[in-house]
């Protein structure tokens, strides 16, 4: 009928209006998602509420229109979601439940609940999350089973509530689930499956497998590429992921490419104001914090921080984490208060909103406990690293993963304790969980094996140490390749334990390795390349290239500076690096000026009681020890010492290092007995810490060898310097420097008791050593060579030590400069030698030119220039100028009183040489005065027993005898005599020298035979230990001559003056003093066997050479003149027995006028003789004191001897 045809045509006609909504809300829809897919939220929501409203306007059936408007709600609010607008979407999620509940639609509610779960996990609200999650779960498993897509939405829910709770493997298998069904389902080349993959990178980039990460994180990025084009915010995601893992593995230019893509799709997507450029943002300032661009970091890092405030308000974990990378980039510029700042407001935060995720919690106590970590003060940093392990065990239990990071930490707190044994034993925690989780083979192992390498490092174990970082290395090498910043600091390490092994070539070759990746990887300014920098700095320290190493130095604290600014504990550090090179150099003021530097920065930053503080305070203290203003140096010390023992336990090596310093201080003021004890202090520490066969154990022994030697106890000090060499033999290779160095000490030991030869080998071990690892133009290679040119020096072979000293000087003036101490210490030795070869003026020269840089470089009040004054006087006496000698001598003395005090063995020296002075006048109540305070000094010092007082005891009977008071002088020398024999043994040059000065007395006694035993004793040690080649015996041979001259065994006195005569012209050619008299005295004996043309020969050699040596008006011109005028009288003057015409006729005129006197003169023999036994053996009696070629902690005092020989 026509209602019925009405409503049938009606019914037709809301069918075909409805199909036009329909399709019109469809295309909203199409719309909405693609907006939504780019990040369009807003212009989505849009399409979407007129989509809604659309949905109004159909008609009949209600249930696909209310189902419509379930969707259509839901896309609503996931656009609220994703927008951070939580209440607005769970009020509107709400909406879309209600309606699918009132249309009874189960998979509709479920898909709600899965909107639920989702809006609740970002508000961490975990456990509520996990509830609709399984609501849901529950739901869709009744209505389609657990293989359907949508259950596969599901389980990827679930799996993001687990991995943002830090339960990486329930995220791991949710996330595994929901991968199958889609790959089952939609297979391998779906946007869904391309969200799995993405979702199980994260799982692999959180437990360190980045390999398969990186794998799934390209998956996915090809399967987005593919389906949406290379503009989308999911494969800005995706960029993101293979960026975290190139992070990950220091690969920062790859990273930076990674994040700059994903950059620039959310800038053109979402604009610069964007939540997605906000987490851009944070990226790039991960990169340039670890680029070392703090100020580039600091800026997007604070501007995503305004992004995420604006959106989520100040109290959101997004803005926690936007704090702790604030903080991160705070403490790398050592501000560490503001860094605590930052990471307290993170914290307090993440305690508010992690409920349920402990990682979140734990960073932040990491992060913390790092910062005091840095301030060294390690009580609250193990506090912090201790929360953070046990919130990690009691949530995730003892064989996690995560727990290895926490092992790490507290173990270097041990290892900054020096706790070596604790801290290897949590590094091996640590390295035992890595290996148990992530195979052996994995870049997180390497950083276990580098720590416990650091270990063994800091114990001297560098074999086990070496071990350690190669396996490092390894694996670095076959994970990341060989261009990569990992191996640039696993070259570091390396060339680290070659620099302590000497091996310089190979550690310079490692650094510069190191240097050329990270150059090549983050450019000039960064504080890795810095630190590089300073590597190759030390290594040319080492190899004495003092320019090179500042050239490094100042590249590292220009770059320091440009990236911290001024005030900061690295560029303290490289202010102290720069001192170093200046303490060497001996550029006192300049060091100090750095040391201050130092000191002012790391006072303002980490307060004045503060580890790096004592550090500073150390090194100002060396200056002042060097400057010879020991009061100072011990004030500076003492206050260093009192900080670490505040701060450390008190069996710390730092405080062992402390006592050592405080103790080579006490030896330089010769205050040996506090000294010792001081020493002992440290030994007991280091033994106790490090065992008996460690290096540092090893150095103490050297420095109570040093104090033993300065008490003469030389038995003694070799034995120290033994078990020194026996510790670094076993410990380090055969070929270290500071082998080297206990050859040198030992050798010293054998100079200073005569055994030359056994010296001269040791020496020459050292020079080889050093030759093989330091090259030939470097100080302790010059330093090796003044060591051999002592030996024969000592053995008076002048031009064997001339040759070596000038070698030495030659290399010093290369390697480090003319104005230097050790330049001034050559120019002296070689002065020494001219000195011994009456080379008077080429000695002056040469001791000037040392007194001139001494003065430069130390100023004219410091101790150091008190030697060339001495060598300068020493000149003088021998120029017969006593006077002007003695000025220099007070000069020095004035220098020693004002630095030294009056207690002190070079002041005890320099009364003997004003003393000298006094002797040579022929003032001898003066000369004794000055001869008994040096002896008063001396025994306060060291007692009876030692070596100086014998030497007091040998100057005062000198004195004695020349006052002819035998009686007195006998006693003094046989004390001098006594003591020498008990410390050094009969076979010693000294012991010889005794033996020939009791000869003397006797001599003069005219006790013949008992002055002839004791000058055979002396004369039987000096053949033993020189030869026969050798000025000493010879000097023996001419006393011994007199002996026999006087007891009438003229052919005896002859026989032993030719011997005497034949070494000094094979030594000293036939123009000198001493072959003059020689020739006198075998001219007298000749006289006395009546040879009178033999005599007149031996005379007028004598008067030949005296013309070309002295002035005309010499007295011993005149008296050999006369000697032979009378000659020439007895044998009637006839002039073919004395061929005047072969005369020059210079020396000829002088004799004629002799010849025309009528006067004549006493017997000369009686004053030659008696000008001879005055003479004292002054190669036999040197008091030379070897300077320590070794370590700067353990230099000698020079003291001034006869010849002041520098080492």
């Amino acid at each position: 009928d026509a209602g019925t045809i009405m409503k049938i045509l009606l019914t037709q006609d809301n069918q075909d209006d409805n199909q036009v909504i329909l399709e019109k809300i469809q295309n909203l829809r199409h719309h909405g998602m693609d907006a939504f897919q780019v990040g369009s939220y807003k212009q989505a929501r849009l399409y979407f509420m007129e989509a809604l409203d659309l949905t109004h306007s159909l008609c009949d059936p209600h249930a696909e229109r209310d189902g419509l408007q379930c969707d259509i709600y839901l896309h609503i609010s996931a656009t609220y979601r994703h927008q951070y607008q939580l209440n607005r979407a769970r009020e509107i999620c709400h909406r879309s439940k209600k309606v699918a509940v009132t249309i009874q639609d189960q998979i509709r509610i479920a898909l709600c609940l899965d909107n639920l779960g989702e809006i609740s996990r970002i508000e961490n609200l975990y456990q509520e999350a996990i509830d609709y999650y399984h609501q849901s779960l529950e739901l869709k498993s009744e209505l389609v089973g657990l293989e359907n897509i949508v259950v596969a939405d599901t389980y990827h829910g679930i799996g993001h509530v687990y991995y943002h709770q830090g339960q990486y493997d329930q995220a791991f298998e949710m996330y595994n689930k929901a991968c199958t069904i889609r790959l089952q389902i939609l297979k391998d080349q779906s946007l869904d499956t391309a969200e799995s993959f993405h979702s199980i990178a994260n799982v692999h980039l959180q437990r360190f497998q980045y390999d398969d990460g990186l794998g799934l994180y390209h998956k996915a990025l090809q399967i987005r590429l593919t389906k949406l084009g290379d503009c989308n915010l999911a494969i800005a995601c995706s960029y993101d992921g293979i960026g975290h893992i190139y992070f990950n593995q220091c690969q920062y230019k790859e990273a930076l490419e990674m994040y700059e893509k994903s950059q620039a799709i959310r800038n053109q997507l979402v604009g610069q104001d964007s939540l997605e450029m906000a987490q851009s943002l944070v990226n790039l300032g991960n990169i340039y914090t670890a680029l070392c661009k703090y100020s580039d970091a600091l800026q997007v890092y604070k501007k995503s921080l305004s992004i995420r405030i604006d959106a989520y308000g100040n109290i959101h974990l997004d803005v926690a984490v936007l704090y702790s990378c604030i903080g991160n980039v705070l403490a790398n510029q050592f501000q560490y208060r503001d860094a605590l700042t930052m990471h307290q407001e993170a914290l307090t935060i993440r305690l508010k909103l992690s409920k349920g995720c402990w990682k979140d919690e734990t960073d932040s106590y990491h992060q913390i406990g790092k910062i005091y970590f840095n301030q060294q003060q390690y009580e609250q940093a193990m506090s912090y690293f201790q929360k953070s392990l046990n919130i990690q065990v009691d949530i995730l239990g003892l064989e996690c993963i995560y727990l290895a990071q926490s092992y790490n930490d507290i173990g270097n707190i041990y290892y900054r304790q020096s706790q070596f044994h604790d801290a290897l034993l949590t590094f091996e925690k640590s390295l035992t969980l890595q290996r148990q989780h992530l195979g052996d083979h994995h870049l997180r192992l390497a950083t276990s094996y580098n720590n416990i390498g650091n270990a063994y490092f800091q114990q001297l174990k560098y074999n086990d140490a070496i071990i350690m970082y190669e396996k490092a290395k390894e694996i670095r090498l076959q994970t990341v390749g060989e261009n990569n910043l990992l191996m640039a600091q696993s070259y570091n390490y390396i060339g680290h334990i070659y620099t302590r092994q000497s091996k310089y070539k190979d550690a310079l070759e490692l650094f510069e390795k190191s240097l050329s990746i990270r150059l090549d990887q983050m450019g000039e300014s960064h504080l890795e390349v810095a630190t590089c920098y300073a590597n190759v700095g030390h290594i040319h320290s080492f190899l004495s290239k003092y320019e090179d190493a500042l050239t490094m130095y100042h590249k590292s604290l220009n770059i320091t500076t440009e990236i911290l600014g001024a005030n900061n504990l690295s560029v303290a550090a490289a202010y102290n690096n720069i001192g170093n090179i200046y303490s060497q150099q001996h550029h006192h003021d300049q060091a100090l000026a750095m040391y201050r530097d130092s000191l002012k920065i790391r006072s303002e930053i980490c307060g004045s009681h503060n580890l790096k503080v004592a550090e500073s305070l150390q090194n100002i203290g060396l200056v002042y020890a060097d400057q010879g203003k020991y009061d100072e140096a011990l004030t500076t010390y003492h206050r260093a010492l009192k900080i670490q023992c505040d701060m450390l336990d008190q069996d710390h090596v730092t405080i062992a290092t402390s006592y050592s310093n405080i103790g080579n201080v006490y030896n330089l003021q010769a205050k040996y007995e506090q000294a010792l004890e001081t020493y002992e202090k440290s030994l007991a520490i280091q033994i106790k810490l490090l065992g008996q066969t460690s290096l540092q154990v090893s150095q103490t022994y050297n420095d109570i060898g040093y104090v033993l030697t300065n008490q003469s106890k030389y038995n003694e000090a070799l034995i120290m310097y033994e078990k020194s060499l026996a510790i670094r033999s076993k410990i380090l290779s055969t070929n270290h420097v500071d082998v080297a160095t206990c050859y040198t000490n030992i050798g010293n030991i054998y100079s200073r008791q005569s055994r030359y030869n056994e010296a001269h080998s040791m020496y020459q071990k050292s020079l080889d050593i050093r030759l093989a690892t330091l090259g030939e133009i470097n100080v302790h290679v010059a330093a090796s060579y003044g060591d051999i040119g002592l030996t024969y020096y000592y053995q008076l072979q002048y031009d064997d030590a001339l040759g070596m000293y000038q070698k030495s000087l030659t290399i010093l003036k290369i390697a480090i400069g003319e104005c230097n101490v050790h330049v001034a210490n050559a120019y002296h030795n070689v002065g020494n030698i001219y000195k011994k070869q009456h080379k008077y003026t080429d000695a002056l020269v040469h001791y000037r030119q040392s007194l001139t840089i001494r003065q430069k470089v130390f100023g004219k009040n410091h101790i150091d220039v008190v030697a060339p004054y001495n060598n300068i006087a020493d000149i003088l006496i021998l120029q017969s100028k006593y006077d002007e000698a003695q000025i220099m001598f007070r000069k020095s003395l004035t220098i020693q009183l004002q630095v030294l005090g009056d207690q002190n063995p070079d002041v005890a020296t320099s009364y003997d040489s004003i003393g000298d002075t006094y002797y040579y006048l022929s003032q001898y109540i003066s000369a004794l005065d000055m001869c008994n305070k040096s002896l008063a000094i001396r025994l306060a010092l060291s007692g009876e027993q030692s070596v100086e007082v014998a030497h007091s005891y040998n100057a005062i009977g000198r004195i004695y005898c020349s006052q002819l008071n035998y009686k007195d002088g006998l006693q003094m020398y046989q004390k001098s005599l006594k003591i020498r024999l008990q410390l050094l043994g009969e076979n010693h040059l000294d012991v010889a020298n005794s033996y020939s000065r009791i000869g003397h007395v006797y001599y003069r006694q005219q006790k013949y035979v008992y002055a002839l035993s004791m000058y055979q004793k002396s004369l039987s040690i000096r053949l033993e230990l020189l030869g026969e080649e050798n000025l000493q015996v010879a000097n023996l041979y001419n006393k011994i001559g007199n002996v026999h001259f006087r007891t009438n065994h003229h052919h005896h006195a002859l026989a032993v003056y030719q011997k005497a005569l034949h070494i000094r012209l094979t030594l000293l050619g036939d123009c000198n003093k001493e072959v003059i008299d020689l020739y006198i005295n075998m001219g007298s004996v000749y006289k006395r066997l009546s040879k009178l043309k033999d005599a007149s020969a031996m005379y007028e050699k004598a008067f030949y050479i005296q013309c070309q040596l002295y002035d005309s008006n010499d007295t011993r011109i005149a008296s050999t003149r006369d000697t032979l005028a009378r000659l020439h009288h007895k044998q009637y003057l006839s002039s073919h027995s004395f061929p005047i015409i072969h005369l020059p006729s210079k020396i000829r005129n002088r004799f004629r006028q002799s010849c025309i006197s009528q006067r004549t003169s006493s017997t000369h023999l009686e004053s030659t003789l008696k000008s001879q036994e005055n003479e004292t053996d002054t190669p036999g009696d040197n008091r030379l004191q070897a300077g320590n070629s070794g370590t700067t902690a353990g230099r000698n005092l020079v003291r001034r001897t006869d010849d002041h020989h520098q080492k």
